[in-house]
């Protein structure tokens, strides 16, 4: 009787063949799994399914592996025949044929999630690298790598500026590899800004698609001078007068830099 076949590992929702080798005579093919089809087209079997072989001939049956788990499976494949030294009832007839195989799939993450610049000060910017990692046991093919078509023109992202990715979209990510998105906030107003960074791949379990929301608020400083006046009232020439305190304050959020301090 043939040997068990062992399958190899295949990508989700790819398709990859084993070859069954078969020594009998007349043969009628059954597969009870719908995860593992026998390829009857690459078989030469009457309109009843049976294959016949000839004494001393063998024949290669076709059997199509397709997961959609990232899991091992078994089964088995049913083969009746008419040979008489492998009987009923030893459980030989039909023969069993034990297969298995494992579906192994990407697993893209995003680090961090949410993007998250908290307060950036107007008129400046800030970045925050974040990180595409795979995590599965299969490669997945990254397509883009955008902002919303509707975010605010404060947002910008560079795809991994150190290994120049931006110019090799879509490219794959292997098993465990990871690459860099640089992204910036420059805000121009104090107000909130909301984002999103959409990853377009392949083939990741869930969806396609990965969003992940992006959020900055801009802040200002707010300076507050007083006195308003400053009131020496009447000095003697060629003497000093006592010393005015004029407070500058900030109210704002952010930092308030002054340049230079001159009197006029």
């Amino acid at each position: 009787p043939p040997r068990s076949t062992l399958f190899p590992y295949t990508t989700l929702f790819r398709s990859s063949n084993a070859t069954l080798v078969v020594d009998a005579f007349d043969i009628n093919l059954e597969s009870i799994s719908p995860y593992f089809v026998i390829d009857y087209g690459s078989i030469d079997y009457n309109e009843d399914k049976e294959l016949w072989i000839a004494p001393n001939q063998q024949e290669k049956i076709s059997i199509i592996f397709q997961p959609d788990e990232a899991t091992p499976y078994y089964n088995t494949v049913l083969i009746p025949h008419n040979d008489p030294a492998l009987t009923e009832d030893e459980g030989n007839n039909p023969f069993h044929k034990q297969i298995c195989g494992g579906g192994i799939s990407p697993y893209l993450v995003v680090t961090p999630d949410p993007i998250d610049f908290g307060v950036v000060a107007v008129n400046t910017t800030q970045t925050i690298t974040v990180t595409l990692s795979n995590r599965g046991s299969a490669a997945s093919v990254v397509r883009s790598a955008t902002l919303g078509p509707d975010d605010p023109d404060v947002f910008s992202l560079n795809l991994d500026p150190d290994n120049d990715l931006q110019d090799n979209v879509p490219t794959t990510l292997e098993p465990f590899a990871e690459t860099q998105i640089a992204v910036s906030c420059s805000p121009t107003a104090r107000m909130s800004y909301l984002g999103k960074l959409q990853i377009e791949t392949e083939y990741n379990p869930g969806l396609n698609s990965i969003t992940v929301a992006i959020a900055c608020t801009g802040i200002t400083a707010d300076m507050n001078v007083w006195p308003s006046m400053v009131d020496f009232g009447q000095v003697q020439v060629e003497k000093c007068s006592e010393e005015k305190i004029v407070n500058i304050e900030n109210n704002g959020q952010a930092t308030l830099n002054l340049d230079n301090v001159q009197v006029c």
